[in-house]
């Protein structure tokens, strides 16, 4: 049985390089995957045995976090997408997010359990109207956990991601922003 699920996990992600043909091209394509691949391995970061709704790749780590007050998951979910509306991106976040508490570990989120989601979305070129929404409003809020999420678009190289500090994720947000900058920047450049 557990042959089988990687099997079709493996399955699974040569489907997505094949299809994925036309939307950032294949050799790109291929390149960003490998370069993730090699980056989130030398952060402890392994390919999970499956992956979240519409992502091309799901990674996890799991470790006991001082700062987190317990046993902490962490998910990179990578998705790749063309002309990306405000709703595609939102639904992508929400999906990986919910992949990250269906498999994480099993104490309660804020009883020494604690979970976050870092969808990476990667496309061609993203509109004004993302950038600005995602820079200014895109805020998901949980209880005892985090869920940031990060748009890379390729014309430009650059990453894109709320930018403020919300009240209740002062003591968080700067993490958030510094450990994206630390997985994601030059990435397909």
């Amino acid at each position: 049985m557990i042959v089988l699920q990687i099997d079709l996990n493996q399955l699974r992600l040569a489907e997505a390089s094949s299809s994925s043909e036309g939307s950032v091209g294949s050799d790109r394509y291929s390149s960003i995957l490998s370069e993730l691949d090699e980056r989130m391995a030398g952060v402890g970061l392994k390919p999970h045995a499956g992956r979240a709704e519409g992502a091309d790749r799901t990674y996890h780590k799991r470790a006991f976090v001082l700062s987190k007050f317990g046993l902490a998951d962490t998910f990179i979910s990578v998705s790749f997408g063309d002309a990306l509306s405000q709703e595609q991106f939102v639904s992508i976040g929400e999906a990986a997010f919910s992949y990250a508490l269906a498999h994480k570990n099993f104490l309660p989120r804020g009883f020494f359990g604690y979970v976050e989601s870092f969808p990476l979305v990667v496309t061609d070129q993203a509109s004004e109207a993302l950038i600005q929404y995602i820079s200014e409003s895109h805020c998901p809020k949980h209880w005892a956990a985090g869920d940031f999420a990060v748009l890379l678009d390729l014309a430009t190289g650059k990453l894109h991601m709320y930018q403020k500090t919300p009240a209740w994720g002062g003591a968080y947000y700067a993490g958030f922003r510094k450990k994206a900058h630390t997985l994601f920047d030059g990435l397909g450049g």
